[in-house]
């Protein structure tokens, strides 16, 4: 059963652990999180809206990209 994007926020929370590598829906967005982690930028999504994401600086809270996982993908592979 694949996960919301709002469920794997949940689990980066630690409000649920799962370590289910086999789900490409969790893995995608673990790896998104951590990239974005490690470059200095936070990763929140919208409960509200499907696949609704937003990147921006982890320090002063700048948006940087918003939108789907893709559009935060293409940017950071930019």
């Amino acid at each position: 059963m694949a996960r919301s994007a709002f469920d794997v926020m949940a689990i980066e929370r630690g409000l649920r652990v799962v370590r289910d590598s086999a789900d490409p829906a969790v893995a995608r967005v673990r790896v998104l999180l951590e990239r974005a982690q490690r470059a200095g930028y936070r990763m929140s999504s919208s409960p509200l809206i499907p696949d609704h994401w937003e990147l921006a600086d982890a320090e002063d809270g700048a948006e940087v990209v918003v939108g789907s996982l893709e559009a935060i993908e293409r940017w950071m592979d930019s």
